[in-house]
């Protein structure tokens, strides 16, 4: 049997951990934690910054959507043959108006409806005359409250909802078709009814409701694919006009402490005459 034994000192040698290493695993646990809190305080930053908020969540807390049919809709009120009509110069006027916000001249509308005094990046930018009257027969924006708050900022929101409504009432019609079109026969036939124009007229509104089916959709889809590019640009446009504005209310701010300063050795000279002194 063999005993081994250390004298104390070589043993206090093996014990003691590697200096260089030691330095090393310091400075990288030193140097992530420096990198850690650089981050919390970035993050705690851009959250409390204005304007840097986090998206909204939905348009509104509790918003029932009403069911999938036409009724009760802007196109209960109206003929079937002015419901593509109705639907697309409404948008067309819509989309108007939203591209004449990126325009660079400043006849837009888009400055004219700018309010830098808003609490909120939401309330900066009035909804233009179209989007507010689509807006108004909607069901979400029924409630004064959220149509009060409304903004051109709910520009997709507002046209998505549309095209939702439009699209089930074409679906609502088609389903019915037979019917709808026996109800609407004193529009294109004297009565008795003909079956030969009832067959016309039933083919005719079921290719209409295909086609507008088909391309309503996917030209809504490239619009708002164009202004969702463009709008990344739109908080700072807004900021930018904002600052202009801020700058020529200091401009005229100190104009007058400007004046009011030339006339202040003469109200501290009560001896004297404020007025100028007449030319000899």
């Amino acid at each position: 049997m063999f005993k081994i034994c250390f004298h104390p000192l070589q043993a206090l040698q093996l014990v003691k951990p590697r200096t260089g290493a030691h330095r090393a695993t310091g400075a990288w646990a030193n140097s992530s934690k420096k990198t850690l809190a650089i981050f919390c305080v970035a993050m705690l930053t851009a959250s409390c910054t204005p304007g840097s908020t986090f998206p909204r969540q939905g348009l509104f807390g509790n918003t029932t959507l009403p069911p999938c049919s036409g009724d009760g809709t802007i196109f209960a009120s109206i003929p079937f043959d002015f419901w593509a009509f109705t639907y697309h110069q409404l948008v067309d006027a819509a989309v108007t108006e939203h591209f004449k916000s990126f325009d660079v001249q400043r006849s837009s509308v888009f400055f004219s409806n700018l309010k830098c005094s808003a609490p909120d990046s939401a309330g900066l930018l009035k909804p233009s005359a179209p989007l507010f009257l689509i807006a108004a027969n909607l069901a979400p924006w029924q409630n004064q409250q959220n149509l009060a708050r409304l903004s051109e900022q709910d520009f997709g929101a507002v046209l998505l909802e549309f095209l939702r409504i439009y699209e089930c009432a074409l679906k609502n019609h088609r389903d019915f078709l037979d019917a709808n079109v026996i109800k609407d026969a004193h529009l294109f036939s004297r009565p008795p009814l003909d079956w030969q124009e009832f067959g016309y007229e039933h083919k005719r509104r079921e290719s209409v409701i295909e086609q507008e089916l088909r391309i309503a959709r996917s030209a809504l889809d490239r619009v708002l694919y164009t202004t969702g590019s463009l709008n990344r640009l739109t908080p700072f446009l807004r900021d930018l006009e904002c600052i202009e504005r801020a700058s020529l209310d200091l401009r005229n701010v100190f104009g007058l402490i400007s004046e009011g300063g030339t006339c202040l050795y003469r109200i501290l000279d009560s001896r004297g005459s404020l007025r100028d002194s007449p030319e000899s």
